[in-house]
């Protein structure tokens, strides 16, 4: 049922990002400029996907103090990832680490293991995800360090 959203996405975080850029005047840059948040994810927007039933879907703004590490987890549901600012290391289950930058995007499948750790710098990113209904966001690996399996 995920698999038919799983190309819009990439869409709706970038639609989401463009969305809180101002209307610049003729020959002004264009540059994001994104409310302050606490670091976190931060759900800016929750609801049921009214083509579908028993679709939820989240965006949150994802804010990483620097160097914070988020312990080994996974999603009940495809995660799009689209980096506004600094870095995270993403480690996955069965992928070499990669590293993410402002202007990357990536989607991780539904159930993949996976942590992350910032850079010096901290990161900021927007999250898309689209799951089954009632389903918690995020689920803790039990009795593991931060270690892949």
């Amino acid at each position: 049922m995920l698999r038919k959203f799983r190309s819009l996405m990439p869409i709706a975080a970038l639609a989401l990002a463009a969305c809180q850029q101002p209307q610049p005047q003729p020959g002004e840059p264009i540059a994001a400029q994104l409310p302050d948040r606490e670091a976190g994810a931060n759900t800016v927007l929750a609801s049921q996907l009214s083509v579908t039933d028993g679709v939820d879907v989240i965006v949150q703004d994802a804010v990483f103090a620097p160097d914070a590490m988020l312990q080994l987890h996974y999603h009940p549901g495809d995660e799009t990832l689209y980096m506004i600012e600094g870095t995270v290391v993403l480690e996955q289950d069965g992928f070499e680490p990669l590293t993410l930058t402002a202007g990357d995007a990536h989607i991780m499948p539904t159930g993949l293991q996976h942590k992350a750790t910032a850079g010096p710098e901290g990161a900021r990113a927007v999250i898309f995800r689209a799951h089954e209904e009632g389903k918690e966001i995020i689920y803790l690996v039990e009795g593991n360090e931060g270690d892949m399996p």
